[in-house]
């Protein structure tokens, strides 16, 4: 069984965190990409990392929704889930889902 703790403080820099999900995320979505609606789910991994989900936008434009798992072998964060969502207003009207856009240079 993985020891994954309840305790919500991160016990890893913000930098630190960003960098793990974004590198689980690039084994996914290889090319640029941005996150976007992210949230904390209430664990930290081994590594200290928080879990996370929340969406991504890739260059082409098509969105993901990404939930972080943990791999016991590799010791490392990864995605446990990844499912494409159809591109609807629902998704696509807020601030973060803009900035996301402008992060990748899509306006």
């Amino acid at each position: 069984m993985t020891d994954i703790s309840t305790d919500l403080t991160p016990r890893v820099s913000a930098d630190v965190q960003r960098a793990a999900i974004r590198a689980a995320i690039a084994d996914r979505c290889p090319g640029p990409f941005a996150i976007f609606d992210a949230t904390v789910e209430g664990r930290i991994y081994p590594n200290g990392v928080e879990e996370k989900s929340g969406l991504v936008l890739n260059e082409d434009g098509r969105i993901w929704f990404f939930w972080t798992g943990w791999d016991e072998k590799r010791q490392a964060v990864t995605i446990r889930h990844w499912d494409e969502e159809p591109i609807t207003p629902l998704l696509t009207s807020g601030r973060e889902y803009e900035r996301a856009r402008r992060e990748l240079g899509l306006d």
